[in-house]
């Protein structure tokens, strides 16, 4: 595997080569976006959704999120991103719905606090997940609904000081791989983050913001992971809103 370290400004990437895995860091801000040009990219479901969130800020987050994404998906396709429509998938996780689905064109989206990330690739099962640390959290009940025994176990021997980052990097772990194999949260307990997948990788991320945690999982071998800050001149927001 090889990959590009630094999260990139510009420019948008030229294509989409075989074994590239493209990561996109999403800043869910007003101060960066604007959002109702962003909410005017959405479908009539997605904006149903928004307005069903009554905290303002958070509806103001999957606007940007949903919007962003789809900027980011019309730019690699050429194609205007009011126009993409999406469907669910196995496990709920969401595709580009056909007709019209580029075939082997596969992409995963998580956000969490202030921030998304998104992962794009051509035929190779894809899974991103971003988890921001909350001090607040009572992650060790978490883990016991939802971390297999043995991880459970390993996290209760792990240091306290440690406690709550081993907890967050096991858990985008195993997000990861249940997005990129299509399966839900039911089945979380059942998949040990620690057992090896022969085709699936798993490798944690840097991220352009601190006390943010992510974990790219993706299927097969030889990648090339580049990443790209995403911002409304890169993405030509003011152009690709017909």
């Amino acid at each position: 595997m090889t990959e590009v370290v630094s999260w990139q400004r510009r420019p948008f990437p030229s294509g989409l080569a075989a074994n590239a895995v493209h990561l996109w860091w999403v800043e869910l801000s007003s101060r960066t976006w604007r959002v109702e040009t962003l909410r005017s990219l959405l479908a009539p479901d997605e904006s149903a959704r928004a307005v069903r969130y009554a905290v303002a800020t958070v509806q103001e987050k999957f606007v940007i999120g949903r919007g962003v994404l789809r900027l980011i998906l019309g730019r690699y396709l050429r194609a205007s991103p009011r126009h993409l429509r999406f469907a669910a998938g196995p496990g709920g996780r969401p595709e580009l719905a056909a007709p019209g689905r580029p075939r082997g064109f596969r992409f995963s989206f998580a956000h969490s606090g202030s921030a998304a990330v998104c992962a794009v690739t051509l035929h190779r099962d894809v899974g991103i997940d971003l988890e921001r640390m909350r001090s607040d959290l009572d992650f060790m009940a978490i883990a016991a609904g939802y971390l297999g025994p043995a991880e459970v176990v390993h996290l209760h021997r792990t240091a306290p000081s440690l406690r709550s980052a081993t907890f967050y990097r096991y858990w985008t772990r195993k997000e990861a791989r249940l997005k990129a194999r299509g399966m839900g949260l039911a089945t979380a307990a059942e998949h040990d983050c620690h057992a090896p997948d022969t085709a699936l990788g798993l490798f944690d991320q840097p991220v352009p913001e601190p006390g943010y945690v992510a974990t790219l999982a993706v299927e097969g071998v030889d990648h090339r992971i580049s990443r790209w800050l995403a911002t409304p001149t890169l993405l030509e927001l003011s152009a690709r809103t017909s």
